[in-house]
């Protein structure tokens, strides 16, 4: 009796020494305790900017099978790899009318969204298909780094600190929109930094901001896109601010009017060169990007790079001004002819 009595106390002495100390380690400051995980077990968690940042970059250029076993080793399934497999279970020729593409859109506007270029040609698209974090957020749109939340929408991204998810999971775009400094949540808009007047190195080697051109061929069409964009990102109370370069390459199909992604082999070369101005007045910085060929007789749906840019003197930083120097570009599918885009292709 003495010794069931003895082992009771001392599971009893254990069970309060173990609470303690799991309560302990929840008091530190890390960025999701033990503790804490479960509640956010379906939303990917990075550490900081540099998981961040490694973690893009690894999931932009994975196959969908590393997608796949990435996400499930990580707890979460993306936005992007979920609504890349709706789509891609569409068979476009089972329409019998354009009528009844707008109502599957719209029936399915979780995933999809039908869109139009400068010419008023329609395409179907994936939600969110240009955002670099659609690999990153999980199906509410959401993923976690350090102590901040983040949802993501065309428009940008909202955020706020970790005990205010509920607040965020609930958030509408419209409401986003109106949201004010003193608020629970901030919103970051996408390209926040408006460079259209004060973007200008010379009149000659400006090239603008972005550049897209097509090939067609029927109902075939080979499209390649470039365009330079600002990031932000809010870590630990700090926010960080860099400019990327873009890189889009697809082929499409048309049936009933509306391009539809589709799968083809893809070549191309890449060179683009990049004009920054880091502070009003200072000297400007020219960035060549010339190692992006692709000549691999693989199917794709789309080639897709990020070229992250910062000045010397930090990893993350601030831009006044930027713009394209030059580019002088191409891509081809088997069923066009090469699409090609140029501006000052003396420098190259």
């Amino acid at each position: 009796m003495k010794t069931k009595s003895l082992i009771i106390n001392c599971f009893f002495v254990f069970a309060v020494f173990f609470t303690a100390l799991i309560s302990n380690s929840c008091s530190k400051d890390q960025t999701i305790p033990y503790c804490e995980k479960k509640e956010f077990s379906d939303i990917l968690i990075l550490k900081d900017m540099n998981e961040y940042t490694e973690t893009l970059n690894k999931v932009l250029t994975m196959s969908r099978d590393e997608q796949t076993s990435f996400e499930s080793s990580k707890g979460y399934k993306s936005f992007g790899r979920l609504s890349e497999e709706f789509y891609f279970n569409i068979d476009p020729e089972n329409f019998k009318s354009f009528e009844e593409i707008e109502l599957f859109v719209t029936e399915n506007s979780h995933f999809l969204q039908l869109t139009k270029d400068e010419e008023n040609e329609l395409y179907l698209e994936t939600v969110l298909s240009n955002s670099i974090d659609r690999y990153l957020i999980n199906n509410e749109k959401m993923y976690i780094l350090g102590k901040t939340v983040y949802k993501v929408f065309k428009e940008g991204k909202a955020y706020t600190e970790l005990n205010n998810i509920e607040e965020l999971r609930n958030l509408s775009i419209e409401n986003a929109l109106l949201l004010q400094e003193n608020d629970n949540i901030g919103f970051i808009p996408c390209n926040e930094i408006s460079n259209e007047e004060i973007m200008l190195k010379d009149i000659r080697y400006n090239c603008g901001t972005e550049e897209e051109e097509k090939e067609t061929n029927g109902n075939e069409r080979t499209r390649i896109e470039i365009w330079l964009t600002d990031e932000h990102e809010i870590d630990d109370g700090l926010k960080y601010s860099w400019m990327q370069n873009r890189v889009l390459i697809r082929p499409l199909h048309r049936v009933l009017g509306v391009w539809y992604w589709c799968t083809r082999t893809i070549s191309c070369d890449i060179q683009i060169a990049i004009d920054i101005q880091k502070v009003p007045g200072g000297n400007w910085f020219r960035y060549f990007h010339t190692d992006y060929k692709y000549n691999i007789h693989d199917s794709k749906i789309e080639l897709f790079w990020i070229m992250d840019i910062c000045p010397p003197g930090g990893s993350y930083c601030y831009f006044n001004s930027y713009h394209y120097g030059g580019y002088d570009s191409w891509a081809d599918t088997p069923d066009t002819s090469p699409v090609v885009i140029q501006c000052n292709t003396q420098l190259f």
